[in-house]
């Protein structure tokens, strides 16, 4: 098969791509720091000790996340697109068309972006939890003890459960305007793309399917890993000082 990634087209397609990436936290910051309950969550109103941090623990929750969807997305959206041209025109258009449909259904661009940042923290939740049952299970496999490591586990799953905790109210907001149909449709598609994510991000562990690929994708990434790595960082702030000034 012919290799499009030194053709014009080719690197257009993954510069839209990185691109329209980059833009999805500044976006859904904004979307966040927006709503009635970022700078006061109904939970804060539990205890007076959280009342006085609480934008700043949201902001900081928004911004440790935003770490790990750095790491995740420089692997997933560069490392591990497509190297044929058909098929890296495919991604592009068919992520378009998700947002597209997203809007078109009653929601906007800033509730489409977190969307999609809230798809890919499920998918890395599942990833660790999975991972961990993986390494669980190799050890009982082995005789080994694993009472101590299961309970460490099973408290840092606990944990991971926070955020979803923190941002289901403004996931639930935005589709509070979309009708059953709309709801429908759009659940399909992110639970096709959680389930696409948690797949790909568990094929760089160790428990991962073997790639022939894998030569081709690391000399790709030789010469995307500066521009990509750069314009996320720059992504990730933006979004934190943007959720900063429209939540003051």
């Amino acid at each position: 098969m012919r290799d499009g990634r030194h053709g014009k087209a080719y690197r257009g397609l993954k510069w839209s791509w990185l691109l329209m990436q980059c833009l999805m936290p500044p976006l859904a910051a904004w979307y966040v720091a927006g709503q009635p309950g970022f700078a006061h969550p109904p939970w804060a109103e539990a205890h007076p000790l959280w009342r006085g941090g609480a934008e700043w623990l949201m902001i900081m929750m928004g911004s440790g996340y935003l770490v790990l969807w750095l790491i995740v997305e420089a692997l997933l959206i560069m490392y591990r697109f497509p190297l044929e041209t058909p098929a890296a025109f495919t991604l592009v258009v068919g992520y378009v068309i998700q947002l597209v449909v997203m809007v078109l259904t009653g929601g906007s661009l800033f509730f489409a972006a977190f969307v999609s940042l809230f798809v890919t923290l499920g998918a890395l939740y599942g990833c660790v939890v999975l991972l961990l049952g993986f390494f669980l299970a190799e050890d009982f496999r082995r005789n080994r003890p694993v009472r101590k490591k299961f309970l460490l586990g099973l408290a840092f799953c606990l944990l991971g459960v926070l955020p979803f905790v923190v941002l289901f109210p403004f996931l639930q907001a935005g589709f509070r305007n979309l009708g059953r149909a709309a709801m429908a449709v759009i659940g399909l598609v992110l639970l096709a793309n959680a389930v696409v994510t948690t797949r790909s991000v568990m094929d760089f562990s160790i428990w991962g399917r073997p790639d022939p690929l894998r030569p081709r994708y690391d000399k790709e990434w030789e010469s995307w890993a500066g521009p990509t790595i750069i314009l996320l960082i720059l992504s990730v702030v933006a979004a934190v000082a943007l959720a900063g000034i429209r939540g003051a």
